[in-house]
């Protein structure tokens, strides 16, 4: 429906009450007809007479304007808060529920409304009339997520939905510090989301022993991307590209320490991470089952004094304290060979490895698994806990070799797989990539920085 302002309806009836004055003046200086115009004459006579004081017409037709609602278009940011949904944001601003039905229908077509969060703004464009009785839906919009929009628009008696993907930009971000209280800290203070540390932590954690190798001062490089919206926000961060960390700082024993990883993804197999010399750090067991910004090491293996039983006893593992319910993963791949209550180590798991090794995971709040079950490493399969006989909240981790109990934090294993010659040198190619893509980023920031020496 076409619609006008009262300006525009003003200007249309004045036009019409010019155009009456024209024909009424041109009426009034016809000839006079005789003979056989007499039924023309007649006919003239018929017309509906003008008006003898003009006027009166004018009073009509203002009158006539000023009867009918102004129309005007509006736009408004609308806030979604607790409880809001968006059948009442439409209602809220007159839509009627028939209309506002019509629109939220169309939009399912693209995006659930029920996805809605608190604090999302919608843009709403909507024509309302003088005596606000009467709005009309024109369109709305907002972001669905960081990569996402969704417009609405009405035309034709109808509403289209659609949804857009927002250009993102990747980049590579380079960050570089050294170790204060831990390794997990010092990454997070230096902007590098929890989630990337977690992974570089994970990727080390073969190699690395996170309770007794890092000391202060020890260095570290994390290289993983970024994406950028059109003003340059970062949105979204992901994919540990690469991560370097030198525990006891660079040089230990007069030899180089530094421990380099990097992410690469053979042509048949999954992403992974391999060392320098292209051999995945992925061993046959992890050095700690937990996470390890969560846990500390309360009781190493051999002779101690029981906490309980306050005499001296040979410990067969390792304990590990750390809050209760914190996620406990599998050190390896393997089938679960015992999943149970038993006795003092209260809820107990065995994993069986290979022929030679077995870990065990005692003290469990619960079980996520049961007996011939297949599991692969770094999969959840309990949350510590205190049952059995136990002081508080911890994990007792045995690994066992060739059935004899051995010290979990001194097994040493060789890479479970090596790349092939096709994937060794993509790579390689791959990793000077990483590395020069890494060296230019961080000479930018540099420049940028001044005096800096650090990166953000």
């Amino acid at each position: 429906m076409v619609s006008f302002s009262r300006t525009q309806l003003i200007g249309v009836c004045s036009l019409l009450l010019a155009t009456g004055v024209a024909v009424y003046e041109h009426q009034s200086h016809l000839p006079v007809l005789t003979g056989n115009t007499r039924d023309l004459i007649v006919a003239q006579k018929d017309t509906k007479a003008i008006p003898s004081n003009l006027t009166e017409l004018a009073d009509q037709i203002t009158n006539l304007t000023e009867s009918i609602p102004e129309i005007t278009q509006k736009e408004n940011v609308l806030q979604i808060s607790s409880g809001d949904t968006m059948m009442s944001l439409l209602v809220k601003i007159g839509v009627n529920r028939e209309e506002a039905t019509q629109a939220i229908q169309a939009l399912k077509r693209v995006y659930d409304p029920r996805e809605l969060k608190v604090g999302q703004d919608i843009n709403v464009r909507y024509c309302q009339d003088s005596s606000k009785d009467n709005v009309s839906l024109l369109g709305l919009s907002f972001k669905a997520s960081h990569e996402n929009e969704i417009t609405l628009e009405a035309g034709n008696g109808a509403f289209t939905a659609k949804k857009y993907q927002i250009a993102l930009k990747k980049v590579q971000k380079r960050v570089e510090g050294t170790i204060g209280s831990s390794f997990y800290s010092a990454a997070l203070k230096r902007g590098v989301p929890a989630h990337v540390v977690r992974e570089a932590i994970n990727a080390l954690s073969y190699d690395i022993n996170w309770q007794h190798d890092p000391t202060r001062g020890d260095p570290f490089t994390i290289v993983y991307d970024v994406y950028q919206d059109t003003n340059g926000q970062v949105v979204r961060a992901d994919n540990l590209k690469y991560v370097s960390f030198a525990p006891s700082g660079k040089k230990a024993g007069g030899r180089n320490n530094v421990r380099q990883v990097y992410r690469f993804h053979p042509v048949k197999g999954a992403p992974g991470y391999y060392d320098a010399n292209g051999m995945n750090v992925a061993k046959t067991l992890l050095q700690t089952p937990l996470d390890p910004s969560k846990m500390r090491v309360t009781s190493k293996f051999g002779r101690r004094i029981h906490p309980c039983l306050g005499y001296s006893q040979h410990h067969k593992g390792v304990d590990f304290s750390a809050p209760a319910e914190t996620p406990v993963r599998a050190a390896g791949a393997g089938t679960i060979v015992k999943a149970s209550y038993w006795g003092n180590y209260g809820n107990y798991i065995m994993i069986k490895h290979n022929d030679k090794y077995s870990t065990a995971y005692a003290h469990l709040s619960r079980m996520k698994v049961r007996v011939g079950m297949k599991v692969r490493q770094n999969q959840i399969i309990g949350n510590v806990g205190a049952t059995g006989r136990t002081t508080g909240p911890h994990l007792h981790y045995e690994v066992l070799c060739n059935n004899v109990h051995v010290n979990p934090q001194s097994i040493k294993q060789l890479p479970m797989t090596k790349l092939t010659a096709k994937d060794l040198a993509d790579f390689r190619r791959v990793k000077a990539q990483i590395e020069r893509e890494a060296t230019e980023v961080s000479t930018s920031q540099v420049a940028s920085a001044g005096t800096q020496t650090q990166t953000s």
